[in-house]
Formats: C-alpha cells, structure tokens, sequence
C-alpha cells in the first residue's frame, strides 16, 4: 500500500514518535469492532424517540452575503450558483514559512472549495417547531441559520455561502456551504486557503451526546458519557465547528421560545422525549440481542434464541419475511435433539396458541 508522504504520514513512519504510538492506540479501539451485512430489525412507525415531522414542502435553499441575516433563494438557480463556487473556490495560495524566516507563497487546488455542514434541530425541540405555522417554521430555521453561521465564524474565521432546509426528514436539520478559501482577489487571483486547524468536526454521534448531556445531565448511560468525555477529551473542542454550532443552535432555539411563550408546552415536550430516551435506551440490549441473533440465522440457517425466550415485542422486530423460516429452523432444531419431547409439546402448544394473536404474529406469511 503507498500513500502521499506527508507530515502525518511521515510522523507515523516514526516509529518513535507520539503519532505512531497514537495510530496505534486508535487502531487498536476500531479492531474492536466489525461489520457484517445481513438483513436488519424492523422499526414499527412511531415507535421511536422522535415520531418524525410532516411538511407540506421539502425545504428550500437560502443565501448568505457579508455577514447579513440569511435570505430565501431559488433552489435551482441557488444550487448553480453553488456548484460554481465551489469549483472556483477549489482554487487557492497558502504561505509557507522558511527555515530562514522568510515566507515562500504557495498556490494549489482542492478536489472541491468548499464543504457542506450538517446541523439539525434539537430532537426535544421537533415537536415544538412542528407545531408552528409554516411560515413561522421557515423563519426561525433562517434565523438558526444565521446563527449557526456567526458561531462558525467565531471558531474557524470561515463566512457561511449558503445552504439549505430541510423538512423532508424525521428531524429537521439545515446544510451550510463553506469555502474552504477565501474569495478570489479583484484581479482574478486564487484567495488564501483557511486553516484546516480551526475547521474541525467531532461527529454525529458525539455532537449528539453532547446535545443530550448539556440538556440532560446523567440520562446517558455511564459508559456512554464515559465515551463522550473521552472523545471530546481528544479534540479542540474550541473549533469543533459541528459541537459548537449545535449548542449555538440549541441557546438560540429556547431563548427563541422562551420570547414566543411557548416554554411551558416546549418543556413538556422534553420530558416526553426523556421519558422515550429511557425507553428505548432499555430496549437497546434486547435489540442488539436480536441483531446478534439475526445476523447469526443469515450466516448459518440456525436461530440461537428459542421461542419461549424472546417477547413478543422481540419478535416483531424481525422482518415480516423471514420469521417463518426462522420458527421452521427452531422447531427442525428441537425435533434433532429431542424429537418425542418436541413434538408433544408442540402438539399440547398449538392448540392454546392457536385463538390468541401471537401465534398470527409470530407464523408469518409463510406459516399462516
């Protein structure tokens, strides 16, 4: 395997060096883990924490220009405009300084000049904001907007293009366009590259628990929160633009509700979201009982989890589609070591499941 030489590369190549010592811990954490393809748990619609948001529109896209308050446009000519920029913001002079003091400009070219950042509402706050008006939605979404593009300055120096809305998903979120480099000069010349230092991302997931411990301390479990410590711990959280832009988002949002009246209905909401949080942070070890189980049958025909073993609501996590082989290959496994036992107790079993629900349930489409 080759790679670019370079600084990190080379600091790695080191075997003597922090770099390396550190490469090998965080490869050390991800071996902890793996994937293996195979079909997944079905989630019944509205069971989850978040119920999901309804529109009458998808989204829209909105422009942002020398800092002022951001400003709906037309999404065909907005995305144009859009690509454009990022092609020409690809462009870009560095300054390199020398051994000797002096600095040596540099010019080069991204593969894109610009990124696309994801922010999304506050899960707790969804239902909140879906039951304002339409137009009430798009302008405290702008509003975010324009905040979440000030706290971006104020870490990484870098100015907010555009971006857009979207209400075509469970939670709502916004996408902001950023340059990577600075605008073109009068005569047409490459603008100087941000520095990638103050630009840095910590992830949906630690920028999610971030979100819930700040709002509610002690809900994560401990080794959660313990993760949580430990990730942020290994970053400068000061320009974690995703951390940082998402408690702007999260202050703006509840003085916002706060100046509205709505902070009685809004903190109700969030005790529902806690309570479903608890919910389904004690469904979590049953669900990945069943993925264990689930991905196990796909690899090897043979199901560990007996009937009697698993709830109903374990059950109906499994698709639809596949539950009938999976009793067929309990019960072919049962008669194999106790052919008599089984099939007397399969015979004593059916007929005082037969009137209820479950035995409906748990038959499938292939048994019924």
């Amino acid at each position: 395997m080759a790679r670019d030489l370079t600084a990190d590369v080379a600091r790695h190549d080191d075997a003597t060096s922090d770099q390396h010592e550190r490469d090998k811990r965080e490869k050390k954490a991800r071996e902890l883990t793996e994937y293996t393809a195979g079909p997944a748990l079905v989630r019944r619609a509205g069971s989850g924490i978040v119920e999901g948001f309804t529109s009458p529109v998808a989204g829209f896209c909105f422009r942002m220009e020398n800092g002022k308050p951001a400003r709906q446009a037309d999404a065909d000519a907005y995305t144009s405009e859009a690509i454009k920029m990022a092609k020409e913001r690809a462009h870009y002079f560095r300054l390199r300084e020398r051994e000797d003091g002096s600095t040596r400009k540099e010019n080069g070219k991204y593969k894109t000049g610009a990124v696309s950042l994801l922010i999304t509402l506050a899960p707790w706050a969804v239902p909140t904001v879906g039951r304002l008006k339409p137009e009430a939605r798009d302008n405290i979404m702008m509003h975010l907007a324009s905040v979440q593009a000030a706290k971006i300055k104020e870490v990484s120096g870098r100015e907010t293009w555009g971006g857009a809305v979207h209400w075509d998903t469970a939670i709502p979120h916004a996408n902001l366009h950023i340059p990577k480099t600075a605008p073109a000069g009068q005569d047409g010349k490459p603008g100087m590259a941000h520095a990638k230092s103050r630009f840095l991302t910590a992830g949906s997931w630690t920028t999610g628990a971030d979100r819930i411990t700040r709002k509610f301390p002690g809900l994560l479990a401990p080794q959660q929160a313990e993760l949580l410590a430990d990730n942020l711990g290994r970053k400068d959280v000061a320009h974690l633009v995703d951390v940082q832009s998402s408690r702007a988002t999260d202050a703006a949002l509840e003085e916002w509700i706060k100046q509205a009246g709505l902070w009685a209905a809004y903190e109700k909401d969030c005790e529902e979201y806690e309570r479903r949080k608890r919910k389904e942070m004690a469904a979590e070890k049953h669900r990945r009982l069943m993925q264990a189980s689930l991905s196990h049958f796909h690899t090897s025909g043979i199901w560990p989890l007996t009937l009697s073993a698993m709830r109903l609501n374990m059950w109906r996590m499994l698709p639809r589609e596949i539950r009938g082989p999976i009793a067929l290959a309990i019960r072919a496994q049962q008669f194999i070591k106790q052919p008599v036992k089984s099939a007397l107790k399969m015979a004593m079993e059916l007929p005082a499941l037969e009137p209820r629900t479950r035995l409906k349930e748990m038959a499938g489409p292939g048994m019924q």
